[in-house]
C-alpha cells in the first residue's frame, strides 16, 4: 500500500547530474550576459524535473526577459515555473493587505 502513495521523483529518460547541472549553468550564463537582467538577484533551482525561477526583477518586462531567456537556453525538454516578483509592484501588494482597516 506504501507503494501506492509513495512520492516518485520525474526524470527525464537520459538526464543526469551532470546535464542538470549543466543546464542551469546555462541558464544563468544567459542571465549574465544581458545587461538588463546581469545585476538582478534572480536565481534558477532544479525542481523535479522542471526549473524554477525565482527572485525579484526591477520590471514586468525584465520577468518576460528572464523567461524567454531561460526557456531558450533550456530548451523544450524541461518544465519552467516562473515565480520571479517584480520591484515596485509585488513589494507593495503585501503592504496594502497588512495595513489595518479604519472603521
Amino acid at each position: 500500500m506504501s507503494r501506492l502513495f509513495a512520492r516518485r521523483r520525474r526524470k527525464r529518460p537520459g538526464t543526469t547530474a551532470a546535464t542538470r547541472a549543466a543546464l542551469l549553468a546555462s541558464v544563468r550564463d544567459a542571465w549574465s550576459a544581458d545587461a538588463g537582467l546581469a545585476g538582478s538577484p534572480i536565481e534558477a533551482r532544479l525542481r523535479g524535473a522542471g526549473i524554477e525561477l525565482a527572485g525579484w526583477v526591477p520590471s514586468r518586462s525584465a520577468r518576460v526577459l528572464a523567461y524567454r531567456l531561460a526557456r531558450q537556453a533550456a530548451g523544450a525538454t524541461p518544465e519552467i515555473s516562473n515565480h520571479l516578483l517584480v520591484r515596485g509592484e509585488d513589494d507593495r501588494a503585501g503592504a496594502r493587505e497588512e495595513a489595518p482597516r479604519s472603521a
